[in-house]
Parts: C-alpha cells; sequence; structure tokens
C-alpha cells in the first residue's frame, strides 16, 4: 500500500505549503521576510529587522557611542557597504546569502536594497556558507556570504575548504569590530585576520569606512579584485574582513545614501546586469602551438590510448557560447570555443580512442549525438546491446522484475563514451587485459577507485595531465602536468585530429580494435548490471541510482552525496542523451553540507534538483531544509537510509569484532527522519517497493516543491548487492575478452 505523503503543513501555518517563517523571532517588530512566487524574499523585507537592533542609532546594549553622531557614522556605514556591493554586482556577483546579525547590519541592508542583489537570508552560518556554495556550484559565479562578528564566520570553514579544493568560487564577507577594540577583551571579538589561512585564495582586511569618494571607489575596486581572484583559475573562495563602528544605521531612515529600489530573490528572475568592470581571466591560456602539436602526435601514435575527463571546476565553460552564469559557468574568454564534451568525443572518435567519463565531468548527460562526433570507428558501436536488454526479462527473475520500469535511454551508437569502467576493471584479469600506453586526464582525479588503482597499476604508460591548475595526481603516475584550460585544450586537439583525417590520416586499425574492445566491454558490464538489478525486488541501494537514471527529466541536476551516493551514481547511472546535471562536492569529500549545497544549486534556478544522500549525511545537515521549504525550492531529497554509516561495511573495519565495529563506524542512530521533514512542514513519504519508489519521485518532481522521499536499507545485505553485481560484471566482462 502506498503511503501518503506525510509533513506538508496546512496554508496558512507556515512551512512549505504556507507563507515563509520569520527568519528570526528576536528581530524585533519590523515586517517578517515574505514569500514572492515560489521562493525568495522581496530584497527590501525584513531590512527594518536587521537594522532596528538596538534602537534607532543601533548602538543598545552593544556597547559603543549610541545615538546619531555627527556626521553620521551609520549613514558612512551603508553608503560603505553599497559601494563594497556595488563592486560585487559589477564583477558578476548576483547572490547573496546573508546571516542575520548586529555587526554585519550595514552589509545586510546593503544587499537588502542593492538592485543587483538577489537576497537570501539563512539562519545558520554554516548551512549558510554551504548554500552559498551551491550557488556558485551551479551557476559558476561566486556568490557572497555575509556573517556578524565572532564565531559566526568560523562556520563558514568547513564550506571555504570545499570551496577552495573543489574549485568553486566563493566570496565571504565577515563583519568586524574595529581595530581598537581587537584583542582588549571586547564581546564577540576574535581574531579574524586569515580567518581561514591558506584555505582562502585571497584576503583584505578593509579600514574602517570614510565618507571620502576616493576611498570609496577603492573599496568597490577591491571587491572587484575579490571576485577576479575567486574566479581565477583554479577557482576558489576569498575573504573581506569588513570592520565597522556603531552606530551601525543611519540616524535617520529618509538619512540615507540614495538606492535604486528593491529587487525579489526569486531563483530563475531577471536581475539587472551591469557592465562588468573587469572581464575576470578564469582560466589558464589554452595549449601552445608547440604543446598542441607535441600532445596530438602523442595520442595520434598510440595503439593503446584512453582519455580520462575527471571533475572540472565550474566555472569552465560546458557549452558553446555561454558567459559568465551560462550552461556550468562558461568564462568569458572561451566564447567560441565547443563544449567539452563535442570535442572531446569528436577527438576520441577520430583517433579511436575511449573515454572514461567520470559522472562530475559533464559528459554523461546531454552528449553529442554520432553525427556531431564524425564516422563512426567501427566495433560495435557503444552500448546498445546493453540497452536492447535493459527491459528484457530475466530467466528466474522475480515476479515484478523491471515491469512498469520506463526503458533506460540508449547510448548514441558508436560512441567512445565508456560509463560502466568502474564495475569491470574492479577485476585484476581485465584490468590487466587493459594496459593503456598513453592516457590523456582532463581535469581532477577521478570518483573511481578501481580507475585510479588501474591508472596507478600501468604506470609505465605515458599520462598526461591537463588541468587548469593544481597537482591532480595522488598517484604520482604523471609523466607530464600541463597547465592548460581542458576544454579549450580539447577543442585545440580536436581540430588537429580532423585536419589529420581531411588529410586521409585516420584512427589505425589498432587504434580501432582498441576503442572496439572496450565498447564491447562497456555494453557486457551495462547488460550484467541491469539483468542483476532486475533480480532483485527488496531495497537495494544500487538499483535506488538505476530508477533515478531512467525517471530524472530533461533538464534536471543529480546531486550526489558523498560516502556511497557518488560511488554508486559513478558505477549505476549510465550516459544518457538527456540533459541531466550530476554534481556533488566532491573537494573535499566530506558529509557535511550536502543539503545546503542542494538547496543552493535548486536556488539558483537549475534543476528540478534531486538530491542522493545517505542517512548519516542527511542528518548532519538538517538544517540546509530550512531553505529549502522557506524558499519553496525545486529539491527532491531522496534518503537512502541503512541506518548508519553504509561505506564502512566494505573497508577493513568490517572484519572487527561487531562489538567494536557497530559502535564505532556501523553507528546506528535509529531515527526516524518524517519528524525531520514535520519540523519543516516538507512533504515526506517513506517507500518500500518499487512501484512506490516511483511514484514518489514522479510526483514530487511533477510538484516542484521540497519533499523527502525515505528508503531504507540494510548494511550487510547492500554490500552483498553490491558484490553480486561486480561478480555478475566480471563474468561478463572477462566472455568479452
Amino acid at each position: 500500500m502506498t503511503e501518503p505523503w506525510a509533513g506538508t503543513v496546512a496554508a496558512g501555518e507556515g512551512g512549505a505549503s504556507g507563507p515563509a517563517p520569520q527568519a528570526r523571532a528576536a528581530e524585533g517588530p519590523g515586517p517578517a521576510a515574505t514569500a514572492t512566487g515560489r521562493s525568495g524574499i522581496t530584497a527590501r523585507a525584513g531590512a527594518g529587522d536587521l537594522a532596528g537592533q538596538g534602537g534607532p542609532a543601533g548602538g543598545g546594549s552593544l556597547g559603543g557611542t549610541g545615538g546619531a553622531t555627527a556626521p553620521d557614522r551609520g549613514r558612512t556605514n551603508l553608503a560603505w557597504a553599497l559601494a563594497l556591493l556595488d563592486g560585487l554586482v559589477r564583477a558578476g556577483v548576483e547572490h547573496v546569502v546573508v546571516c542575520p546579525g548586529s555587526r554585519s547590519t550595514p552589509l545586510a541592508l546593503a544587499a537588502a536594497r542593492h538592485p543587483g542583489v538577489r537576497l537570501w537570508v539563512q539562519l545558520d552560518e554554516r548551512s549558510a556558507g554551504f548554500f552559498a556554495l551551491g550557488l556558485g556550484r551551479a551557476t559558476g559565479r561566486p556568490a557572497a556570504v555575509v556573517a556578524t562578528s565572532g564565531t559566526a564566520p568560523a562556520n563558514f570553514y568547513p564550506a571555504v575548504i570545499e570551496a577552495r579544493y573543489g574549485r568553486v568560487p566563493l566570496v565571504v564577507l565577515s563583519a568586524d569590530r574595529p581595530h581598537e577594540l581587537r584583542d582588549f577583551g571586547a564581546s564577540q571579538t576574535v581574531d579574524q585576520t586569515h580567518l581561514y589561512g591558506r584555505h582562502a585564495k585571497w584576503f583584505a582586511d578593509l579600514p574602517l569606512p570614510e565618507d571620502d569618494p576616493a576611498v570609496q571607489a577603492y573599496v568597490a575596486r577591491l571587491a572587484t579584485r575579490a571576485v577576479a581572484e575567486a574566479l581565477a583559475a583554479p577557482a576558489g573562495p576569498v575573504h573581506l574582513n569588513v570592520p565597522f563602528r556603531e552606530p551601525l544605521v543611519p540616524a535617520a531612515e529618509g538619512d540615507e545614501p540614495a538606492r535604486r529600489g528593491p529587487v525579489a530573490a526569486t531563483p530563475g528572475g531577471a536581475v539587472p546586469a551591469p557592465r562588468a568592470a573587469v572581464e575576470p581571466r578564469l582560466a589558464p591560456a589554452a595549449l601552445t602551438e608547440g604543446q598542441a602539436d607535441e600532445l596530438f602526435a602523442l595520442l595520434a601514435g598510440a595503439r593503446r590510448g584512453l582519455i580520462v575527463c575527471g571533475p572540472l571546476s565550474p566555472v569552465l565553460p560546458l557549452e558553446p557560447g555561454a558567459g559568465l552564469g551560462g550552461g556550468g559557468g562558461a568564462p568569458a574568454s572561451a566564447r567560441e570555443e565547443p563544449p567539452l564534451a563535442a570535442s572531446v568525443l569528436r577527438l576520441a572518435a577520430r583517433l579511436g580512442l575511449p573515454v572514461l567519463a567520470d559522472p562530475l565531468s559533464g559528459l554523461r548527460g546531454g552528449h553529442p549525438a554520432a553525427e556531431a562526433m564524425g564516422p563512426a570507428t567501427g566495433g560495435q558501436g557503444g552500448a546498445t546491446p546493453a540497452a536492447e536488454a535493459v527491459d528484457a526479462p530475466v530467466a528466474g527473475a522475480p515476479a515484478g522484475g523491471a515491469t512498469g520500469r520506463p526503458p533506460a535511454a540508449p547510448p548514441v551508437p558508436g560512441s567512445p563514451l565508456i560509463d560502466a569502467y568502474d564495475a569491470f576493471l574492479r577485476d585484476p584479469d581485465v584490468a590487466a587485459a587493459l594496459a593503456p600506453d598513453v592516457v590523456l586526464r582532463l581535469g581532477g582525479a577521478p570518483v573511481s577507485k578501481p580507475l585510479a588503482q588501474f591508472l596507478e597499476r600501468h604506470r609505465d604508460a605515458v599520462q598526461v595531465i591537463v588541468d587548469e591548475g593544481g597537482w591532480p595526481d595522488p598517484g604520482h603516475v604523471a609523466a607530464q602536468v600541463v597547465r592548460a584550460d581542458p576544454v579549450r585544450a580539447t577543442a585545440q586537439l580536436a581540430r588537429r585530429a580532423e585536419e589529420a583525417a581531411g588529410a586521409g590520416a585516420g584512427a589505425a586499425g589498432s587504434s580501432r580494435s582498441w576503442l572496439a574492445l572496450w565498447q564491447r566491454l562497456n555494453a557486457a558490464a551495462r547488460d550484467a548490471i541491469a539483468r542483476q538489478l532486475a533480480r532483485w525486488d527488496e531495497p537495494a541501494e544500487p538499483r535506488v541510482v538505476d530508477e533515478l537514471a531512467r525517471r530524472l527529466p530533461e533538464g534536471a541536476v543529480l546531486f550526489a552525496g558523498n560516502s556511497m551516493p557518488v560511488r554508486d551514481v559513478d558505477t549505476f547511472f549510465p550516459a544518457t542523451p538527456r540533459r541531466v546535471r550530476i554534481l556533488a562536492n566532491r573537494g573535499a569529500a566530506g558529509i557535511d553540507g550536502v543539503v545546503s549545497t542542494a538547496a543552493g544549486v535548486a536556488a539558483s534556478g537549475e534543476g528540478p534538483v534531486v538530491l542522493l544522500i545517505g542517512d548519516l549525511s542527511f542528518y548532519h545537515d538538517l538544517n540546509g531544509l530550512w531553505a529549502a521549504a522557506r524558499y519553496h525550492l525545486p529539491l527532491l531529497a531522496v534518503v537512502v537510509n541503512n541506518d548508519g554509516g553504509g561505506i564502512f561495511s566494505f573497508l577493513p573495519q568490517a572484519r572487527l569484532d561487531p562489538g567494536e565495529f557497530e559502535p564505532l563506524w556501523g553507528t546506528p542512530h535509529g531515527l526516524d527522519f518524517r519528524h525531520a521533514a514535520a519540523l519543516y512542514g516538507i512533504a515526506y513519504r517513506r517507500v518500500e517497493t518499487w512501484p512506490d519508489f516511483a511514484a514518489a519521485v514522479e510526483e514530487a518532481l511533477a510538484g516542484g516543491m521540497p519533499a523527502i522521499v525515505e528508503i531504507r536499507t540494510n548494511r550487510p545485505r547492500n554490500v552483498e548487492h553490491h558484490r553480486q553485481v561486480w561478480e555478475a560484471v566480471a563474468r561478463a566482462a572477462k566472455a568479452v575478452l
């Protein structure tokens, strides 16, 4: 029996179905923020609340002079903050996430009143940091996040770390006490200079506000530079520390700097886009002609070459003609370059090279049709046999099997894209038979551990990494690391491949048979996986990914949680012609902040967003649900609840005595997440059968509102399920060899 949706709140009671809850009960008598459309708050709403703490002058019991001063320091503070926001907006910042507080009042008021800003209010600073991270990951442009002084900005630290290692642009604005109060025992005053250490790419401690227009112009340019630094390759977080003296608001509401009126903070809504004051250089230059010629010669001469596409920074272009913020945050410097998928697959098809596409590379969803890649390379043409067998009846399968499941979208015929490598490279014999001689690696380190071990095992191959920055070679096997934009580099190589093909120098027969072997293995692996999944009527974590892959609509975003979810997406989410974007926080690969990051992605206007997350990670960031409910974001959280840390059951710790393993690593918690859904007023359904799961997912996607679907699994059975899949794939792969 299908369980009805639970957790929604009747109209007028707040939550996802009613008015947005007040941002903070202690904000005073000012008007509460109001919902605008499906999400967002008006830019002016709540400004009086933020400014009204401590009386008209903003002093109150917090110390300082109180009352108005001559000149009006509150007005100077606000003008200073508006100048700072002007610089951010002119450089491309659109979203500002504000956490309530007193010392940050000028920044909060400026964000609420600036016409180029979409304002988001968050109560929990840790959640706010990840929410801003999600906005940056989705758009490729930095969001700004604001906190008051003291420990508040320290709660941004986990998001700052993820932004640094995940190459996501982010601007942190921490309000601070004036310099004369630092290190003198003043309340809520800590050392905020270089608060994030080396994790912030760039830091500036601003001077105290002044009325001097020349100094205000300096602040605006400093903000613009901060955005440029955040976007410069490799992208990452920057930190501006902004001290203010009291009073923190203008003495009179009518006596304040000129402003042009409010703008609603609604995902996908129109916001004026001022001409950028700078064109930040977002990525390294393309390959030099010499580098491109040398690298192409290496690939063209390979008999057993590979291309491995790892995760890419969101500021790199994924679509043609996209400028800042378009299609994954393409930089203006590469507007004329073709998308990564088209150039990589054209290059691979011409040279007979398999392309191992990490789920975070952007290649698994909406990849080009075969015609765009040129003539087929021969062989068995992709994984078509597996696609044809996906929904075929399986002898001995339990009743139900795959019945009623929408067919998986067939891969592009003849495509060199390989998406099942994680499954068949686990077998040592198969991995040994596929020894490459040349490997071109694009972007960061891949998610798949079997792939990483494969690359380490074959260290005799010439491995060349092309990446925008850093040194993504944890196995220490690269013969060369080239600092270049991977998108532009592959476009250069693809052009050379086409020129060579025009001159009659196509892929050699050995390269074509090499690619055909990988295609047959990929087809066999996908077929084995499909048949094995169809045998399970019980809740099984691998099948959750497969069911989602069949149901995500065009334009959807799948945000994969860390630990098991992103690994299962790597193995069980096949390439599809549908434009489905897969994202994850793989910079530091932590399980914290995942709900908030996914909510930030949903707030960007992309979507619908489906979050696939484990129970412990969901528990870690329950506060992330607040923004989803308040702003009515199109976020569906699919919670795979195995009552603990499922990944540890695959690790050596699982061999320890259960009396030690369970409390220390298994960590069963016994939580019922329906209560969390009720707390935030979000629709909730727990499912136990695959038809119920399909119905719940499809209804939630159609509703366009926040929802939670929970499916409970068993940790020991999950290990068995994965091993059954790996054994089936190994048998199928060896039959191909």
